[in-house]
C-alpha cells in the first residue's frame, strides 16, 4: 500500500525483520476475537469512558516502541454485515459481532442513548448490547421492495472476487510482536484491480480478478486521498491512526471517518463512516515467509442519515434504473425507513446527553490477506445518472427536529 502521508507522520521504522522473528508469537495464536479480540464487560477503551455491558475492544498493552518493523499490506477477502446471522437468530453468534459502541443495551432493559427521530419506534440492540441497526435497516428495505436485487454481504464479496472493488488496510512500521505500540493503521476503500501485473492501467475498464497470492495490486479509490488527481499516483491517505496498537495479538486502531465500500440496487459506491473502531486478530499467512494476515475482524462504526440519504445517488434503482434520490419512487420509500432506523449519534462524545439520534450502528465483519504495495488511485464507471439536481450532486437528510446532534 502506498505509504506517502503516513510514512512522512509516523516515526521512521528500520526495515528488514527477519521471518522467524517476525512470526514469534503468532503461528500459536488461534484464540478467536470473541475470546482474545473484545474485553469482558465492564472494561473500557479508557478510564474515563462509562463502563459498559458489552464486550470492548483491548487496552492498549505497557510496552515501549521498539523493535525492527516493516510494513504489511493487506486486502479484505470478505466482508460479512450480519445478515445471515440476524436471519438465523443465533444469539450466541449475534452476542459477538457488534460493539456495544454507546455503552447502553437499548431495550435490555436500557433507553436510547439519543432522542430517535419523530415517533420512530425503539431500536433494540443486539444481545448484551451490541450495536449494528444499519442490518436491520437494510432487512426492512428488502421486505418492503421485494424482488430487488438483494442488498448482502454476498453481492458485496462477489465485486471482491471479481476485483471489481475491494478494501484495504495497510500496518505501516509494525514490529510483528503479539504485544506493540508505536505504529500506523491506514485504510482505504479500493476501486479494485485495475493494474495488470505488467502495468497497464485498466482505469475504468474491465477489473483484473485477484489471485490472492499476495501480489495483488488493488487501486486506491479517489474517496480515500486527499489528492486523487495527483498523476494517477497514489495521495495522501485520508484514513489512519497514528497510535494504533496490539494486544494480545489483536491489531486495535481508531478512526474519525473512514470510506466503506458497497453494493446496492445496481452497482457499488462508497460512504463515509463515522467514529470507527477496527480490530482484528494478527495471525501468520500462507502467502510466503514475513507476511501477515488478519483474520475475524470487526469494524464499529455509525453512518450519518444524511450520509445515506445522500449517498443512494451513487446507486440505480433496480426497477426504474434512475438514480436513487429525489423523486425516484424507491427512495421515497426508503427514505422515512432510514431517517426512522437511526439509533445513535454520529459521535460518542454525545452519547447519553440528550442529543438526537443522526446516525445508525454498523458492524462489519472482515477477513484479509496478503496483498502488493498499491502506489495508483483508479476510478469505477460513474453509475449515478444525471437527474438528481441540476449539478449532479445530491445531498438530502432528515428533517432536524430532534434539537442539537
Amino acid at each position: 500500500m502506498h505509504r506517502l502521508g503516513v510514512a512522512a507522520l509516523a516515526a521512521a521504522a528500520s526495515v528488514g525483520v527477519m521471518a522467524c522473528a517476525l512470526l514469534a508469537g503468532i503461528e500459536e495464536r488461534t484464540t478467536s476475537t470473541a475470546e482474545a479480540g473484545l474485553l469482558d464487560s465492564g472494561a473500557s477503551i479508557d478510564s474515563g469512558a462509562p463502563t459498559c455491558n458489552r464486550p470492548r475492544w483491548p487496552n492498549p498493552p505497557d510496552v515501549q516502541p521498539g523493535g525492527n518493523a516493516e510494513d504489511f499490506n493487506v486486502a479484505v477477502r470478505t466482508f460479512d454485515l450480519g445478515f445471515e446471522v440476524a436471519d438465523s437468530g443465533d444469539a450466541e453468534a449475534l452476542a459477538v459481532f457488534g460493539y456495544d459502541l454507546d455503552c447502553v443495551d437499548t431495550c435490555a432493559p436500557g433507553p436510547e442513548s439519543c432522542r430517535v427521530h419523530g415517533n420512530a419506534a425503539e431500536h433494540c440492540d443486539e444481545p448484551n448490547g451490541g450495536d449494528n441497526y444499519a442490518a436491520n435497516l437494510l432487512q426492512q428495505v428488502g421486505n418492503l421492495l421485494p424482488g430487488a436485487p438483494s442488498v448482502n454481504d454476498f453481492d458485496f464479496n462477489a465485486h471482491i472476487a471479481s476485483g471489481d472493488r475491494g478494501f484495504v488496510i495497510q500496518l505501516t512500521g509494525y514490529n510483528g510482536a503479539p504485544n506493540a505500540t508505536g505504529f500506523a493503521v491506514t485504510v482505504y476503500a479500493s476501486s479494485g484491480i485495475r493494474r495488470a501485473r505488467d502495468g497497464g492501467v485498466n482505469d475504468g475498464a474491465a477489473p483484473f480478478a485477484p489471485s490472492w497470492d499476495g501480489q495483488d495490486d488493488w487501486a486506491l479509490d479517489p474517496s480515500s486521498v486527499a489528492d486523487p488527481d495527483a498523476g494517477g499516483l497514489g495521495g495522501t491517505p485520508l484514513f489512519f491512526d497514528l497510535n494504533a496498537y496490539a494486544t494480545n495479538g489483536v491489531v486495535v486502531a481508531h478512526f474519525a471517518q473512514m470510506a466503506i465500500p458497497v453494493s446496492l440496487g445496481v452497482g457499488t459506491g462508497v460512504f463515509i463512516v463515522d467514529d470507527a473502531t477496527l480490530t482484528a486478530n494478527i495471525v501468520a499467512s500462507d502467502a510466503g515467509a514475513a507476511t501477515l494476515a488478519l483474520a475475524q475482524g470487526l469494524i464499529g462504526a455509525r453512518i450519518r442519515t444524511g450520509t445515506i440519504l445522500s449517498g443512494l445517488a451513487q446507486f440505480t434503482d433496480p426497477y426504474t434504473l434512475t438514480p436513487l434520490c429525489g423523486s425516484n419512487s424507491s427512495y421515497q420509500v426508503v427514505k422515512p425507513l432510514i431517517c426512522g432506523s437511526a439509533d445513535i449519534n454520529a459521535s460518542s462524545t454525545h452519547d447519553n446527553l440528550g442529543y438526537g439520534c443522526n446516525a445508525l450502528s454498523v458492524a462489519i465483519r472482515f477477513e484479509a490477506e496478503p496483498t502488493a504495495t498499491s502506489n495508483y488511485v483508479a476510478r469505477v464507471p460513474e453509475t449515478m445518472a444525471p437527474g438528481c439536481t441540476d449539478a449532479g450532486v445530491f445531498r438530502d437528510d432528515c428533517d432536524a427536529d430532534n434539537g442539537d446532534y
